[in-house]
């Protein structure tokens, strides 16, 4: 076991993940960031709706560039996979690629897993090249008058086809017999939305889109598919925890960020279904600066009716009782800015 007890170790290395590992080492909190690699902002050529990047940022970029900020600030950032969270007196024991840690707290920002096609010639690499796509929130401005399909289930592709209608004229849903009901068909029609029952047997790629191809050999060309097939929250850990989940399978959370187990927070994908960068790095601060002060009153309740002994630092008990006075508890396990606050008056 990992004997060092963090103030919050954090699950996923996404953009939720990494915006709380800043923030909680700029809190000169004790945080590790155990990253699976799975964050779906890899699949992402250019982010064009994030704030403070007019030309865009590649998703690889984005998550590069927040890895190396964290870890400026002295985040500890690991790979690995985490296998098993039990409570302990203390907080957590999480197990990790065969390591143990201790946490006071939890921030779970594990994302979503896609529901993907299972056709021949689907790869995710369709995704990084824009011959799909996941998020219209994002792109759809990107596909302003195009020829487009929306491929998924039910009442999911139907409010994804009418949203994208303020981008584009030719839309086509593709739907399985029975999958969207007579009066939802009314409804795209009356959008000018094109459905088709279309059995797609495999996927080619295209230089200028995609063609899905049918069981007779006939093809259809579109310039990009909406996938809309949804996405299943990774929260077994969280709920296993005993935190509660939504209709949706989102882990619910407070004003703070913390799911209904105390003392384990969430963030970003996995808690809201907008999936918006933005969004998750929000939650990151709201979740991060909860933490922070749940770990600070922790430690005040620890020592309320005792002064602690910094003797061995060469600051003396008459100057944390005379000058820092509760300051003292606040920069207690930080010896150095306690010598540097009260050396000289000591």
């Amino acid at each position: 076991m990992n004997n060092l007890q963090l103030d919050c170790l954090i699950i996923g290395g996404g953009p939720a993940g990494l915006a709380a590992a800043t923030y909680l080492a700029r809190f000169r909190r004790r945080a590790l960031v155990i990253d699976a690699g799975r964050s779906r902002a890899n699949w992402i050529s250019s982010i064009r709706n994030y704030p403070g990047f007019p030309g865009g940022i590649s998703g690889l970029q984005l998550l590069g560039d927040m890895h190396a900020q964290a870890k400026r600030f002295g985040a500890r950032i690991e790979s690995g996979t985490v296998s098993a969270i039990e409570r302990s007196e203390d907080g957590f024991l999480v197990t990790a690629s065969d390591r143990m840690f201790r946490a006071a707290t939890l921030l779970i920002a594990a994302g979503v897993e896609d529901n993907l096609p299972d056709v021949p010639g689907f790869s995710v690499e369709l995704i990084v090249r824009d011959k799909i796509r996941l998020c219209p929130v994002c792109d759809a401005f990107e596909f302003y008058g195009r020829r487009i399909a929306v491929w998924g289930e039910g009442e999911r592709s139907v409010k994804e086809a009418l949203f994208l209608r303020t981008y584009c004229d030719a839309i086509t849903v593709l739907v399985a017999s029975g999958n969207i009901g007579a009066s939802d068909r009314e409804r795209l029609a009356a959008a000018g939305v094109e459905t088709l029952e279309i059995p797609v047997v495999r996927l080619e790629e295209r230089e200028d889109g995609i063609a899905l191809v049918q069981t007779d050999g006939r093809t259809r060309r579109f310039e990009g598919i909406y996938l809309a097939m949804g996405s299943t929250p990774r929260a077994g850990l969280a709920v296993a925890l005993g935190a509660e989940v939504n209709m949706a399978d989102c882990l619910l959370v407070d004003a703070h960020q913390e799911t209904t187990a105390p003392g384990l927070y969430s963030a970003g994908d996995i808690v809201d279904e907008l999936n918006q960068i933005t969004v998750a790095v929000g939650h990151a601060a709201i979740a991060a600066t909860a933490i922070h002060n749940k770990n600070r009153r922790a430690a005040a309740r620890t020592f309320v009716g005792a002064t602690p002994d910094y003797s061995s630092s060469g600051v003396s008990q008459a100057c944390v009782r005379n000058h820092c006075g509760a300051s003292a508890h606040r920069l207690l396990g930080d010896r150095q800015r306690l010598v540097t606050c009260c050396g000289s008056r000591s």
